[in-house]
């Protein structure tokens, strides 16, 4: 899907935005994304922003 990775990363930006207002453990962006099991490993379902010390990590979905 040739339009998702586009809307994640709009929603990610979105996350990024208001971070510094409203901090967060975890972000998942995702089509009806109910748990986080499997979202470290190479076939990711779920976009994923993780809060580091330089700011927040963005892992893409790939499956």
């Amino acid at each position: 899907m040739t339009w998702r990775s586009t809307l994640d990363r709009w929603l990610a930006d979105v996350a990024i935005a208001v971070y510094d207002a409203v901090p967060f453990h975890r972000a998942l962006i995702g089509f009806e994304v109910d748990e986080d099991c499997g979202i470290s490993g190479d076939e990711r379902y779920a976009a994923v922003l993780m809060p580091r010390a330089d700011g927040l990590e963005y892992h893409p979905a790939n499956a």
